[in-house]
């Protein structure tokens, strides 16, 4: 029972999460005001969960979840009612289909190395995930970067695609983004909207892991507020590879050939 007028990301993605397992459902709070529903089931604030036993609606089987609700503290409820769960015995009976099974997609991190890629893997996205971003400094060599391959794998099912942003390379487009360049930040874009909403970091509220983790939750829930980006982002161009400096150096230092017998050889200028 929400007060929402739009399904939560969360309860959809839970929903997917529990597929075969429970059949969820929700009400409006326009919708339970009607033919007494609300006060069938003793509705007297928003969110309200119910729970019931397979093949049952009374509302004295009902489990009840209400009060301040956390993204743990709703899985774990409905986890409960689960197949492997408490009522794992009839939770067979419960596999309606709700919301189609979604497909794993790739649970890597990408790496930004200019303007090009942020959009390529942020900003314009063509596969409509949104773009979980790391901006530290280091990038890859950061102490948070090897946490954000397991968290890659822990949404693989929700529509977020993960890559990071070394803050020291990249310092003018993480500053347009609103990064701190030594504090790092980790931001969710809505591509196609091209808005951003921003972890909070300070010196007493470092990047983490769990921070992380908790963020994305709250993004799933729909409680994170989202602000434009500039349109104007700075020019940043990709850094040419080793093997193509290399190529550069011996095409500025000419070729020579080598000496025949009784030759002094030959070198073309460069």
């Amino acid at each position: 029972f929400t007060d929402k007028a739009a399904t939560s990301p969360l309860f959809k993605s839970l929903s997917a999460r529990y597929y075969k397992k429970v059949a969820l459902g929700e009400m409006k709070k326009a919708e339970v005001g009607k033919e007494g529903i609300a006060k069938k089931y003793a509705i007297t604030s928003y969110p309200t969960l119910l729970a019931f036993p397979p093949g049952l609606s009374d509302p004295a089987d009902a489990s009840r979840l209400e009060g301040e609700m956390t993204p743990d503290s709703i899985e774990e409820f409905i986890a409960s009612y689960a197949i492997g769960g408490k009522n794992d015995d009839a939770a067979a009976k419960a596999s309606e289909k709700v919301f189609a099974q979604p497909k794993a997609h790739a649970a890597g991190v990408e790496v930004i190395a200019s303007l090009d890629d942020f959009e390529k893997k942020c900003a314009a996205r063509a596969d409509g995930l949104s773009c979980c971003l790391t901006a530290v400094p280091g990038g890859e060599k950061h102490a948070v970067y090897p946490a954000l391959s397991p968290i890659a794998e822990k949404y693989k099912f929700d529509k977020f695609a993960f890559a990071v942003l070394d803050t020291t390379v990249g310092s003018d487009l993480a500053l347009a983004l609103g990064f701190n360049l030594k504090l790092g930040g980790f931001g969710v874009m809505r591509g196609k909207k091209r808005k951003m909403g921003l972890l909070e970091v300070t010196p007493e509220l470092a990047l983490s892991e769990e921070r992380i983790v908790s963020f994305l939750d709250k993004a799933l829930g729909g409680d994170v507020r989202y602000q434009p980006i500039t349109d104007s982002l700075p020019a940043w161009e990709a850094a040419a590879s080793e093997a193509d400096a290399q190529a550069e150096s011996v095409a500025n230092e000419g070729s020579c050939a080598a000496p025949a017998d009784g030759d002094e050889g030959t070198c073309n200028a460069p």
